[in-house]
């Protein structure tokens, strides 16, 4: 059986800012949700691709997930402290809560070592040796 990818969405760096200072606050889980689904709105058009990214974005900052959930505070602190290094911490939280892109990482550090340039094709057939075709399954890009 295939392993589950769930990570198919484009993100950018303020929906990711964004998402951390909505949960770090009293809100419950369906006023998170309502406020991330406003604030996408006006970059996403789609409400499919908003739910998308949402739940996404959901699963690295605020879902349970036992690789997350030990680093969460600490990223958060960290956030506050040292806003300039937002994205490196991010970054983390995306590796603890998605093991594709772990692999995806590890992929392109190995191919990079071999050849100066790599193409998404190339990137993606790796995964797929790796992970299994999926039916759905779109490399992300992230937008610093």
């Amino acid at each position: 059986m295939a392993k589950m990818v769930g990570l198919s969405r484009n993100l950018k760096l303020p929906w990711l800012n964004q998402v951390v200072e909505l949960t770090s606050g009293e809100m419950d889980e369906n006023e998170i949700k309502e406020k991330l689904n406003e604030y996408l709105s006006f970059e996403i058009g789609s409400p499919t691709n908003i739910r998308k990214t949402r739940e996404i974005l959901m699963c690295i900052w605020y879902y349970e997930n036992p690789y997350s959930d030990k680093l969460r505070p600490e990223a958060r602190r960290l956030i506050e402290k040292y806003p300039e290094y937002a994205l490196q911490i991010h970054w983390c939280m995306m590796l603890a809560a998605y093991p594709v892109f772990v692999d995806m990482c590890k992929l392109i550090g190995k191919m990079t070592e071999f050849q100066d340039e790599i193409t998404l094709a190339q990137l993606k057939q790796k995964l797929f040796d790796e992970w299994g075709e999926q039916q759905h399954y779109t490399i992300l890009s992230i937008s610093w």
